[in-house]
């Protein structure tokens, strides 16, 4: 999806640059149009994440219970899970009581990436000492909100360029069309 995105992006950038080297007033107001449609989808995209961001909690919170549950049966929920734990520092999805659930676990065993500290010989456990606490879900939303200021500031700044490419563009169009009048 990126590649396309970014071959879109590219031929959209052609037709500009073409436009502004040949003096073409079509090209260029074509490219215009095309930068506002753009604008208007990366708008409607951000209105959207902005408005879904409430139903962000229960997306996690279904999809990590789905997981948890097969974590014994599925090699890939298994690795999923064991990554986010020892990269995030979390247990479970509230915290290590969840994997009480899980099918094929024995009693108060936890996976070995909820205790990072702990001896390889030994069993990660609710007793183990240096288990960690937190859950996996409030880590997550608690990363998404502070990534989501940082995205929303480089989704503004991208916007504003974009929209003084449309105005130059319009400009640079005008002067073209003029300079073809007075021929």
């Amino acid at each position: 999806m990126l590649i396309a995105v970014g071959f879109i992006v590219f031929l959209i950038s052609f037709l500009g640059c073409c436009g502004a080297i040949r003096h073409n007033n079509v090209m260029v107001m074509s490219f215009a149009v095309l930068l506002i449609i753009i604008f208007v989808l990366e708008l409607s995209a951000a209105i959207t994440a902005y408005v879904m961001r409430a139903d962000l909690h229960d997306i996690l919170e279904k999809s990590l219970n789905k997981t948890i549950l097969d974590y014994n049966n599925n090699a890939q929920y298994k690795d999923g899970w064991n990554i986010m734990q020892h990269d995030i520092e979390c247990c479970g999805i509230n915290g290590p009581e969840d994997w009480k659930v899980v099918k094929d676990m024995p009693a108060n065993t936890l996976p070995d990436s909820c205790c990072p500290e702990k001896d390889v010989s030994e069993t990660c456990t609710i007793s183990t000492p240096q288990h960690y606490t937190q859950g996996c879900l409030s880590k997550i939303e608690g990363n998404f909100q502070t990534k989501s200021v940082y995205a929303g500031g480089i989704a503004l700044a991208v916007c504003s360029i974009q929209i003084i490419g449309v105005i130059l563009a319009c400009c640079l169009g005008r002067a073209i069309r003029k300079d073809y009048e007075t021929v």
